[in-house]
């Protein structure tokens, strides 16, 4: 949609260098605007439109249908300025949809004991080598989704099997060493196999872009997998948890700041101690 990407263009000018907006304004777009309403004029656009568009993300997946919303309605109201349309009608499309609780959405989780069968399901689906790929990739180094699918092959020591991932890239906005297990690198010499070796790890096969964030929910609920990518983290603190592993390490392995007492004396980012831990997580979670 022209529309589309002239307000995108718009708002760039405003958003910070290295900001996440346009990225995530556009995967919501492709993802549920675009295979509906893409090839349709602006002016044309209706309330059943925008109902459609809204209807499935509006029950699964709340928080990103209300952003998806808003991005419509700033779309339309651009196009109105621009005399295209003289209405918005996002606003009575989301009154016709159910009304939303304001109570707390919390990532469902598979219990670690479900992890390696989830991931056999993931490996066997017809899904694309990257999603696949980067998917399991996530689940054995404990991740967030935004750091795997914007890994570069830059950021990989291979031989000395770690990942660094740069400062602009974390929460914590400070660079994070992450060990790599044996499936991990095997992970990665698949991916290498199935892309150039060069740039990022996980593209987008239809874009080359960077995957968009609803490419692995989307995975997951392909597969029937009661479970999410942060779902994935939450597994491994709980594996951690029913195994002895100290606190501190654990946060330390999902890229938490280790706050308090314990935090104000490490000094180390105890990448020695976390090597032998994410090995044996990637053996608890690997296929029987």
């Amino acid at each position: 949609m022209e529309a589309a990407e002239q307000v995108i263009a718009l708002h760039a000018r405003q958003w910070k260098p290295g900001s996440r907006s346009e990225q995530q304004w556009r995967a919501s777009l492709e993802t549920y605007v675009f295979p509906r309403l893409g090839a349709k004029r602006v002016d044309l656009i209706t309330v059943g439109d925008i109902l459609a568009v809204l209807a499935d993300p509006w029950t699964t997946r709340p928080e990103t249908a209300r952003r998806l919303a808003q991005r419509i309605s700033v779309i339309l109201k651009w196009a109105m300025g621009a005399g295209y349309r003289t209405d918005d009608p996002t606003a009575a499309a989301v009154a016709a949809l159910p009304r939303h609780t304001d109570k707390p959405q919390h990532h469902r989780a598979l219990h670690h004991s479900e992890v390696a069968a989830a991931l056999e399901k993931i490996r066997a689906s017809k899904a694309s080598t990257t999603a696949k790929l980067g998917l399991e990739f996530l689940t054995l180094t404990a991740a967030r989704s935004g750091e795997v699918r914007g890994a570069d092959w830059s950021e990989f020591d291979i031989d000395g099997a770690v990942w660094t991932i740069p400062p602009e890239r974390t929460k914590t906005k400070a660079a994070q060493r992450v060990p790599l297990s044996t499936r991990a690198l095997e992970v990665l010499a698949e991916a290498r196999g199935a892309g150039s070796g060069e740039g990022l790890v996980f593209p987008s096969p239809t874009t080359g872009r960077a995957l968009t964030n609803e490419s692995f929910p989307k995975l997951i609920r392909e597969l029937t997998i009661d479970g999410t990518p942060h779902g994935m983290r939450a597994a491994f603190r709980s594996w951690c948890s029913d195994t002895g592993v100290p606190r501190d390490l654990a946060e330390m392995c999902l890229g938490h700041v280790v706050k308090g007492v314990e935090g104000a004396y490490q000094r180390s980012d105890m990448l020695d101690r976390r090597r032998p831990l994410m090995e044996a997580w990637s053996e608890h979670v690997r296929p029987r």
